[in-house]
């Protein structure tokens, strides 16, 4: 998920949870984007 400010979502942890539980198979991966959401975007995507 994305959001505007960057901050780790309370319902991500819940995301990550339910997808484990429909494919328990599965690699499931969150970021922290929190440093590079709040500069300016080519700031940022000189980074990638």
């Amino acid at each position: 998920g994305w959001t505007v400010t960057g901050m780790y979502e309370s319902w991500v942890p819940k995301l990550v949870d339910a997808l484990y539980k429909r494919e328990p198979d599965s690699n499931v991966i969150v970021v922290d984007w929190l440093i590079r959401a709040q500069q300016h975007y080519p700031v940022s995507a000189a980074y990638t």
